[in-house]
């Protein structure tokens, strides 16, 4: 699905824009993409040299270390920023062994972090709540969708993330609440730190050359791409009406189904 110039346009210059997981991979590459749209971008992450050395690489961007899985965090920030845009693109990176060569702790890992995350800034979009016209955008995976057998809990984490946005948007309609969710499920790529090392697993796995098995995912989504996507997103919202879609290379894909199937 793609936009048209008769899309209505959401102004997004001077406004606040929050985004977790903002010091590296896909998450700075959203909070670049809305840097450059003039947004007032509040990044957070937990490595606060990491997500210090980010600010001072964007221009204009704001830094705030932090556990974003804390849910007294979350409350704190949406009713201080009052984000327009708020995007939930923190996670932890999961051990890349089976799940039998895991330990519990490091199978439900993503879960205490990535999923947990979404649970505590969608709980206080609707609680404190987010202002009307606001737009949470939740960053899962493509994991989601086929499973990600090399990962433990990470798919499963990923798609209760997916679960808990429908929800969300459920909720947010029933109580008449002017905000709206969408859910991202980027493809597997060799752009960030997870993505080489997922790739780098299932290479092994199969057998074949990294440079061999990654062919499959090309056109490459990078950051710069999906940062684009999500600006887009937000700024013409109407053109994009679905909960969920795929990201890719190519740009944003549809996904109609549910995700309790």
């Amino acid at each position: 699905m793609g936009m048209t110039n008769t899309e209505p346009v959401v102004g997004l210059e001077g406004r606040v824009a929050v985004v977790t997981g903002a010091s590296r991979g896909l998450g700075r590459g959203i909070a670049e993409a809305l840097v450059a749209r003039r947004m007032n971008v509040l990044g957070i992450a937990r490595d606060r040299g990491r997500l210090d050395a980010w600010a001072r690489e964007v221009q204009g961007a704001r830094a705030l270390a932090g556990d974003a899985a804390d849910e007294a965090l979350a409350g704190r920030v949406v009713r201080e920023e009052r984000p327009a845009v708020l995007v939930l693109c923190a996670g932890a990176t999961p051990a890349m062994r089976p799940f039998y060569e895991q330990t519990w702790e490091e199978m439900s890992n993503p879960w205490h972090v990535d999923t947990r995350s979404a649970f505590a800034w969608l709980k206080a979009a609707l609680t404190v709540p987010l202002d009307p016209g606001a737009h949470v955008v939740v960053v899962s995976s493509g994991a989601a969708v086929q499973g990600s057998v090399l990962s433990g809990g990470y798919a499963g984490a990923k798609r209760m993330q997916w679960m808990l946005a429908d929800y969300a948007a459920t909720e947010a309609k029933r109580l008449g609440r002017d905000v709206r969710i969408s859910v991202l499920l980027p493809n597997l790529n060799p752009s960030t730190d997870l993505g080489r090392a997922g790739i780098a697993g299932y290479a092994a796995r199969a057998g074949v050359a990294v440079e061999d098995f990654q062919e499959r995912f090309k056109p490459f989504l990078t950051p710069e791409i999906l940062g684009a996507a999500v600006a887009e997103l937000c700024a013409r919202p109407a053109a994009w009406p679905d909960l969920a879609y795929r990201a890719t290379g190519r740009g944003l894909v549809s996904i109609t189904d549910k995700p309790g199937g």
